[in-house]
């Protein structure tokens, strides 16, 4: 009897201690699965000269993460239009923050959208191209870029984050296809941080002298107050310049308003102290406010440059 007692005991402790074999083997199997899972989600690309950790993101590859060995020829930084076939459409949240190797950075047409604080403190970058393509630019996505000086951004773009030049205190001049955020906010100074148009003087940099603007409406105040901007150059896409649109923009001497233009609400030009407006068309049209010109500038009617 107690031979079998002894039996017993030692086949028990071999089954609890095959259940636990068993269990770790399934713990194991979990942890292997779950470790491929991620490898398969978050994946590196790498080059002789860089190395992109990347996630699938809406049938394509958002870049999460950037890594260079040794120095960027001239500053240049092209980022792939594909990687495997694949297409890269995103620069995810912080990739490329802080790098100071970065003097001028190639997106290709493939990015749709630039995250929050992509570029943020890249402050040797010089030149920003936002290439056909992309549709949004996020949050302080270019914020503290200091060495940044011009700004080309396509009409492709339908939404612009806070501040997503913030501090990018030596700009010189800048081209957009609208002002504000493309949607509630319509003030040119919310791009530096400004909520509202009132505080435009404030944040827009004190070295940005000239805006071109490819869009078809100059919202109501977008540009009020810019007191520091000498030129802004208006294209032929044009049709419409909301009340008090450039209203205070003291620093501005000259100004041509496209033939396409159908629409001038009052006040327009309000507070631009010695201003001269060009006009293309011949004469007023019908649908200007009457107090589009409330100042008096001198204008110039059926102006050919």
């Amino acid at each position: 009897m107690m031979k079998y007692r002894c039996v017993h005991k030692i086949l028990e402790t071999y089954d609890n201690n095959e259940k636990r074999l068993k269990h770790k083997y399934i713990s194991i199997c979990v942890a292997l699965l779950i470790l491929a899972l991620i490898i398969f989600t978050y994946l590196y690309f790498s080059s002789e000269k860089f190395i992109y950790g990347v996630i699938e993101c809406d049938g394509g590859y958002e870049i999460t993460t950037f890594r260079s060995f040794g120095e960027l020829e001239n500053g240049r930084l092209e980022i792939p239009a594909q990687i495997d076939g694949i297409p890269v459409t995103s620069i995810g949240e912080s990739t490329f923050e802080g790098n100071e190797e970065i003097q001028y950075v190639i997106i290709p047409n493939s990015i749709k959208k630039i995250g929050d604080f992509a570029f943020k403190g890249c402050e040797n970058l010089l030149q920003v191209e936002i290439p056909e393509g992309v549709e949004t630019i996020g949050w302080y996505a270019f914020k503290n870029c200091k060495s940044l000086k011009l700004v080309n951004i396509s009409d492709s773009v339908i939404s612009i984050g806070l501040g997503a030049f913030e501090d990018c205190n030596n700009l010189k001049k800048i081209t957009l296809p609208f002002t504000g955020d493309g949607g509630e906010y319509t003030n040119f100074g919310y791009i530096f941080g400004a909520y509202s148009h009132f505080s435009n003087s404030l944040y827009v940099p004190n070295n940005l002298k000239q805006v071109t603007f490819t869009g078809h409406t100059v919202d109501f105040c977008a540009f009020y107050g810019c007191s520091t901007i000498e030129r802004i150059v208006l294209t032929d896409k044009l049709t419409t310049i909301c009340e008090s649109a450039f209203s205070n923009c003291t620093s501005l001497r000259s100004i041509v308003i496209p033939k396409n233009v159908s629409r001038i609400d009052a006040v327009a030009f309000f507070g631009c102290e010695n201003l001269i407006i060009f006009c293309e068309s011949l004469k007023q049209p019908s649908e200007w406010h009457y107090a589009w010109n409330l100042s008096n500038h001198t204008v110039i009617w059926g102006y050919d440059n």
